[in-house]
């Protein structure tokens, strides 16, 4: 059987943080008696540990490990950006969501991308909500003092720390915008060489340090409504963006329950409710949890049975995004309805047929794509975890970072839909109910989970960047290991697949299982090989005798530690 191979730049440009490897790189990772961080840098992860082995919550190892991998991952993440975290409590049993999602600027309009662009510059910059979120965590979970947090990113900005690859390849696609810019050329381009910095190279960013370094000493009002704020909105408005003070003053992080489901084994998955699309996380794996795959080897192409049910699942999942939006609505309404009733769910189980459908029969294309973010999973020795995924969507966000503070702003405006007839790049249309308005939060692909074992513990900490891949990846990664029984590196590194409805195309990675893909091919997928990436997932499981699995995707390049 042939199959479509295809370049990755044909799928996705640089923008789009594909995170593809020239060569098959396998995870990392690493077992843990008492605690566990895998985050998608190394300095990241070590950070955390050191954290929690200071006597840290789980929230602030994430508060800590986030802002350094802020610095080892700028194209993906940082404070310029948003994020949804999921917080457990051993002790009260408890999951708690922070959506600190960025907001639509009080004078934006539904048509106010008729005449300026969604991606970079000033206007694409939607309400930074990373330093509020970290706030309110810490208010709610924190143990440590709050400056103690941004120590170690401060002493890594002022003494300098090694360029990880992955950001030394998206900085390696972007030079020539780099170049474009003062604040980014300054940061990122070798005045040697005039180009920007290699892997390996020592980066300082002593800007960004008196930044933080303002934040730890003045807390969250000093960017929100303090020291900090005025810069900040000189910079996006000199930009040509429409943040204000007000915007800044009135931004607020939500709590929010978690979306839960409930699978055949007893097990409780737990991720974000919308604008996050964890419902459609949860959907997927409710629809292929219904059926039995006895002795699964993921080597025989006996496995057919599930890859099909998982695509298929995937189908029905994108079909259903539409309903996804910030806010009360009757869409939203519908969707929970959908997850919360098993006999609708059955009822979706009965359409996984032997073959598939035409692709109208899944329900809506209608929806916009996100791209590049990073994730953090924790589990701390009380039995506390987080799970938080955080972006400023494309790599390097709107471009701009400003000249003083040195931050990186999202392009997050570039992830609401708009009322026109154009299609984006992608060829997919948009849909109203992720129309610009207001102090709106757009729709995220973002879905950090946390499974509970039934007696209460925490069995798995998931999540992964990768734009629209996140939710495939999470969602494979997870049946993987929960349903399947499979080890979780194994979970993590072998070769994935993934459809989004539109368009109607199974991506697969290179070295997945030809005969698996010949049975596919006959039940009527049209399957294209994307070469290796497209996702980074960092998890952890429990295991049976109660000590932690840690693996980072070799995608990206992260390694775990704990203690």
């Amino acid at each position: 059987m042939s199959f479509i191979r295809i370049p990755n730049e044909s799928i996705y440009t640089y923008e789009h943080e594909k995170y593809t490897q020239n060569k098959i790189v396998l995870s990392s990772s690493g077992k843990f008696r008492s605690a566990a961080v895998a985050c998608d840098s190394q300095a990241g992860s070590s950070v955390g540990r050191q954290i929690l082995e200071k006597g840290g919550s789980v929230v602030d190892a994430a508060i800590a490990t986030m802002l350094a991998n802020s610095l080892h991952n700028s194209q993906s993440m940082g404070i310029g950006g948003g994020f949804f975290m999921l917080h457990y409590s051993r002790k009260n049993e408890k999951i708690t969501v922070l959506d600190a999602r960025e907001t639509a600027p009080l004078n934006s309009s539904h048509d106010m991308f008729k005449n300026c662009s969604k991606t970079k510059g000033g206007c694409a910059i939607a309400v930074p909500g990373e330093i509020k979120g970290y706030w309110k965590a810490h208010q709610l979970f924190g143990r440590l003092d709050w400056k103690d947090l941004f120590q170690p990113a401060i002493e890594m900005c002022n003494n300098g720390f090694k360029l990880p690859a992955s950001q030394a390849k998206f900085l390696k696609y972007c030079e020539p915008k780099i170049l474009e810019s003062c604040s980014l050329r300054e940061t990122f381009i070798n005045e040697i060489t005039n180009q920007v910095f290699q892997e390996n190279d020592i980066i300082k960013r002593p800007k960004l340090a008196k930044t933080f370094d303002i934040i730890a000493k003045e807390g969250e009002r000093a960017f929100y409504n303090g020291i900090l704020s005025d810069t900040i909105i000189d910079e996006i408005q000199s930009a040509g963006g429409l943040i204000t003070k007000t915007d800044l003053q009135t931004y607020e992080c939500l709590i929010k329950d978690p979306i839960s489901y409930r699978l055949r084994n007893n097990i409780v998955l737990n991720t974000a409710p919308p604008p996050s699309c964890g419902v459609l996380l949860n959907f997927i794996l409710a629809l292929i949890d219904g059926f039995d795959y006895p002795k699964f080897n993921l080597d025989s192409c006996e496995n057919h049975k599930f890859y099909h049910n998982f695509i298929e699942s995937c189908k029905f999942a994108f079909g259903l995004r539409h309903l996804v939006g910030d806010g009360d609505s009757k869409d939203t309404d519908k969707l929970f309805k959908i997850i919360k009733n098993q006999m609708i769910i059955d009822e979706y189980k009965s359409f996984l047929k032997d073959q598939c459908h035409p692709i109208k029969f899944y329900g809506s294309t209608d929806f916009r794509l996100d791209y590049g973010t990073a994730h953090t999973s924790i589990i701390g020795s009380n039995g506390d975890a987080v799970a938080i995924t955080s972006s400023i969507n494309l790599v390097f966000g709107s471009k701009i970072m400003g000249e003083k503070t040195n931050i990186i702003y999202n392009n997050q405006m570039d992830d609401f839909s708009c009322p026109s007839s154009e299609l984006n790049s992608f060829a997919l249309p948009n849909y109203k109910i992720n129309f610009i308005a207001p102090g709106k939060r757009p729709v995220s692909s973002m879905t950090p989970l946390i499974a509970l074992n039934d007696d209460k513990s925490v069995r798995l900490v998931c999540g992964s960047s990768g734009g629209t891949r996140i939710i495939t990846s999470t969602a494979l990664t997870t049946a993987r290991n929960l349903i399947l029984n499979q080890d979780l590196l194994s979970s993590v590194d072998d070769a994935r697949i993934h459809h989004q409805l539109c368009p109607d195309e199974a991506l697969f990675e290179e070295n997945f299982d030809e005969e698996t893909l010949d049975e596919l091919s006959f039940r009527g997928h049209r399957l294209i090989n994307f070469g290796h990436g497209g996702s980074a997932v960092q998890a952890i499981s429990r295991l049976e005798d109660k000590s932690l699995h840690a693996v980072c995707d070799g995608r990206k390049g992260g390694i775990p530690d704990g203690f």
